[in-house]
């Protein structure tokens, strides 16, 4: 007993020396401190699609925001948005067989817009650290639209084709999330992603379509702590 009341000061000081995203010490069953968070990120998502007969790939960036809430300190689900609008224009200058000015323009109009809906699970039995990693895991819809007119003009006729594409194509979407505590409010974030295209009639189903961001989650709670 009496090397073990010698002992214990230089091991409360060891404790004490430790760094401070190891000192912390929460149950694993314990409420969350603030329940509702918003986060924004840098980055991109790569998806494939279809629109009635065409397939379109495209990129959306340069970022998304969203929401979410922690049930307990291991589950949370969150909700995001991110859209892109892209337009194209090709001008092109010919002369026909007859010599005539034959002028071609050609506008097109990409927009798509992602809404994921992810669970969001803490891989670690003690959710305590300020360096975690979470697994990412929910549907994602994708509005797709796709605009095309072309127009070619000459001396003696003009012609116009025009079409509009529309489609809503679900994925799976899965991945890793890494956090870090800046403070008991604020994380920097960074997560990692893929998106598994859910129609089944699309060979590319299975390809890979990744997905990357980084930025800040911000914890708070709706109503003052009492």
């Amino acid at each position: 007993m009496f090397g073990i009341g010698r002992m214990l000061p230089g091991v409360l000081l060891g404790m004490l020396s430790l760094p401070g995203w190891a000192q912390e010490v929460v149950q694993a069953d314990s409420p969350p401190r603030y329940r509702w968070y918003v986060g924004l990120h840098a980055g991109f998502q790569a998806f494939r699609t279809t629109s009635v007969y065409t397939a379109q790939e495209g990129i959306i960036r340069p970022g998304y925001g969203y929401w979410g809430y922690q049930f307990t300190p291991h589950v949370a689900v969150q909700a995001g948005f991110q859209q892109r609008h892209q337009q194209q224009q090709t001008d092109l200058t010919s002369i026909g067989q007859n010599g005539q000015l034959i002028e071609y323009i050609e506008r097109r109009q990409y927009f798509n817009a992602a809404v994921p809906v992810l669970l969001r699970f803490r891989l670690a039995r003690r959710p305590t650290h300020r360096l975690h990693l979470d697994a990412l895991l929910g549907p994602t819809l994708l509005l797709h639209r796709f605009h095309q007119e072309s127009y070619s003009l000459s001396n003696q006729a003009q012609n116009q084709f025009q079409q509009d594409l529309q489609a809503a194509n679900w994925y799976l979407t899965g991945g890793l999330g890494l956090g870090f505590n800046l403070t008991p409010h604020l994380e920097l974030a960074a997560d990692l992603t893929n998106n598994w295209y859910l129609n089944p009639r699309e060979d590319y189903r299975w390809v890979v379509q990744p997905g990357a961001g980084i930025g800040l989650r911000y914890a708070f709670n709706l109503k003052k702590e009492g």
